[in-house]
């Protein structure tokens, strides 16, 4: 072991980061989550090893072990500011660096848990590292607004077999899976090959954390064999509609451009009344703000808009802003529209959940030199919650961009009777990035936790189908114009163990990993 600390130290934990991320989309290489965190365990084992600041080590490994996992995962923030905020390119790579900074802190923390509950037993630290790093993974859904990408559950979306669970505990299920298998590969090969310490036997295989490891995945893999057969069979017998879902692969530099409106409105029609040609399709979904204008007020070109889903015979939803006023001060909405074949507008949702910088600028005293991407228009309001739209006797739910990466926005709007989701987004500020990739990954799994069908509509692409085990149906290339259609059943049956409650798992993981840690300090002071 090495008595001082350098960079070859945390080599094992840049190693893992990199590893990790490979196991997200787009790369894909699913199967290396579940052995990625072991290096970054080795390092950490290494770092303590040194002589004094054996804290400051741990916490600057941590560091590093994040940025290089969120640098490779979250940059493509500096395209969206550089190419649709305004944002000088030195300053954008700098917000975009302190983003990073600050969601590094967390694999910081789980570093400074991790090796201060080294000398805990095996049996124990099987189900207190992945607590903890659940725990720390829910905590960065919620805090500061709250940005849940790339958990770990998410690497596995595109193996049906594997994210079952997801009806049970969610995503965060999925990663505790993950962090057991890692964890028990870590004792195992620690038992094995580290220098015998006082308290410690060396050569000993730590049976018991293989074995719950082995039980988790197990089971994960039984439970996938099994539902794959009984959900599929079950959803057959719901009632089934056509639906359609459009991609306009609107330039995000003419999106907002006014010249430009109605040739966008001319775009969808063309889309929709192909959709319906040979079929019978009930329903179009439109991404997210494909109206790039007020839907609801508009006299020139709304009725376009109205008078396409009387032209296709179906209904249409799509994305538009809107504005109400709150006596004489205007609130702005990111909206949907349900427009019916009778040409009226039957229903609207209000996105609840908006995006830091780019629907909003928050601190924008402070922050007055940079632009919401979203441009030409106030800061939008958030809508008064959940809210599904009455459709053909069932209900639509309606999650908008940024909503999709929530579970408990979507599984919300199941309670409240949504037999269907819709995903609409503007994934175009993203350009040619990893996060389309990513984003589109997080709708699989809001399907298998709600055992719902998805239709998802983005503006320039990945639109697609997925059904409630998670499987992609039908599904577009990026920066394409295409409209698919699919046949869709709507939800039946009680809501999923996960949809009902949802805070079980986390709560569980938060509680039981403070405990621990108490228990550790407490046990040190004395």
């Amino acid at each position: 072991m090495m008595n001082r600390f350098s960079v070859t130290s945390m080599l094992p934990a840049i190693v893992s980061a990199v590893m990790l991320a490979a196991s997200f989309a787009p790369v894909g290489l699913s199967i290396l989550a579940w052995i990625a965190f072991v290096p970054l365990f080795i390092s950490l084992e290494r770092v303590l090893h040194g002589t004094g600041g054996a804290l400051k080590r741990v916490v600057v490994t941590g560091l590093a072990f994040g940025m290089t996992f969120f640098l490779l995962t979250v940059y493509w923030v500096v395209n969206s500011m550089y190419n649709f905020g305004g944002v000088p390119i030195v300053v954008s790579i700098g917000v975009m660096l302190l983003m990073v900074l600050y969601l590094s802190v967390y694999p910081a923390l789980f570093a400074v848990g991790f090796c201060f509950t080294r000398a805990l037993s095996p049996v124990l630290r099987i189900f207190f590292i992945p607590s903890l790093w659940v725990a720390l993974e829910w905590l960065r859904g919620y805090l500061f607004t709250g940005f849940p990408w790339v958990l770990a559950g998410y690497s596995q979306a595109n193996h049906p077999l594997l994210i079952q669970t997801a009806d049970l505990f969610g995503v965060y299920g999925i990663g505790f899976t993950i962090l057991s298998v890692n964890t028990a590969i870590y004792l195992a090969l620690r038992s094995r090959f580290a220098v015998q310490e006082e308290g410690t036997e060396a050569g000993a295989t730590p049976v018991t954390p293989v074995f719950v490891s082995a039980l988790l995945l197990g089971f994960t893999i039984i439970y996938g064999v099994v539902t794959l057969g009984s959900v599929g069979e079950r959803v057959s017998g719901w009632k089934k509609i056509e639906a359609a879902v459009a991609q306009g692969n609107i330039n995000q530099s003419v999106k907002w451009d006014p010249s430009y409106a109605e040739k966008t409105v001319d775009i969808y029609r063309r889309l929709s009344l192909k959709a319906v040609e040979g079929s019978e399709v009930e329903l179009i979904i439109w991404p997210e703000t494909s109206v790039p204008f007020y839907l609801a007020k508009d006299r020139l070109l709304s009725p376009r808009v109205l008078g396409a889903a009387t032209e296709a015979g179906a209904s249409i939803l799509t994305g538009s802003p809107h504005y109400e006023f709150d006596g004489t001060t205007p609130l702005y909405f990111n909206s949907a529209f349900l427009i019916s074949t009778s040409g009226t507008i039957s229903g609207r949702y209000d996105k609840i959940k908006l995006v830091p910088f780019g629907e909003y600028v928050p601190l924008n005293k402070i922050l007055f030199f940079i632009k919401k991407l979203t441009v030409g228009i106030g800061d939008f309001t958030p809508g008064p919650g959940p809210s599904p739209i009455d459709f053909n006797g069932g209900s639509i739910g309606v999650l908008i961009c940024f909503e999709s990466v929530f579970p408990d926005i979507a599984g919300a709007s199941i309670r409240s009777g949504a037999g269907l989701l819709a995903v609409i987004t503007n994934d175009g500020w993203f350009g040619r990035t990893s996060a389309p990739y990513q984003h589109f990954d997080k709708a699989v799994l809001r399907a298998v936790e709600g055992r719902v069908y998805v239709l998802r509509s983005a503006n320039t692409g990945i639109s697609g189908v997925i059904d409630p085990l998670g499987r992609v149906t039908r599904k577009t290339a990026l920066f394409t114009e295409d409209v698919i259609t699919a046949k869709v059943g709507i939800r039946e049956g009680p809501l999923t163990f996960y949809t009902r409650y949802p805070w079980p798992l986390p709560a569980v993981t938060i509680v039981f990993s403070a405990v621990v840690l108490c228990y550790v300090f407490m046990r040190r002071r004395a």
